[in-house]
């Protein structure tokens, strides 16, 4: 009995362990990642004229567009043509049913972000019936543009 008597008195008179507790954090910053169009493929085209219009349809564009922003909104393909007015007269130019000329055209839209999409735009030359023979070509300014959403209310 002495032994059980001795072991009672020493865990009764040991001084008690408490756990310490402390905190830390971890902050961090994430930015914004890669957000780019692909140049588009060059087209060619060969017509002879016959005094009609002609409808001719080309192969079409196809570009990448690679967004990394982390956002939650889209994008949108802006074209126009520096050169109009050189080839105007000759023929016209539809790239995605959208009708190209020296002003900022909307091609394509894409309403929510997606990492990396493969645009291929379906694209038409319209010759005209009054073109002249000739060595044309259009060059085009492609414009990637993140989609806004905010709005202003009044």
């Amino acid at each position: 009995m002495l032994i059980i008597f001795i072991g009672y008195l020493n865990s009764s008179f040991s001084p008690s362990i408490e756990a310490a507790t402390t905190n830390s954090s971890i902050d961090g910053e994430i930015t914004s990642g890669e957000f780019t169009l692909n140049p588009p493929n060059d087209l060619k085209f060969q017509a002879k004229l016959d005094g009609k219009k002609q409808k001719l349809q080309l192969a079409p564009i196809k570009t990448k567009v690679i967004d990394y922003r982390g956002v939650e909104n889209g994008w949108q393909i802006v074209v126009k043509s520096s050169n109009y007015n050189d080839y105007k007269a000759s023929f016209g130019l539809l790239i995605n049913g959208q009708q190209i000329s020296d002003n900022s055209t909307i091609i394509f839209k894409q309403q929510q972000q997606k990492l990396i999409k493969e645009a291929t735009l379906p694209t038409q030359v319209m010759i005209s019936a009054n073109a002249k023979a000739g060595v044309y070509g259009a060059k085009l300014e492609w414009n990637l543009q993140p989609t806004i959403t905010n709005s202003i209310t009044e």
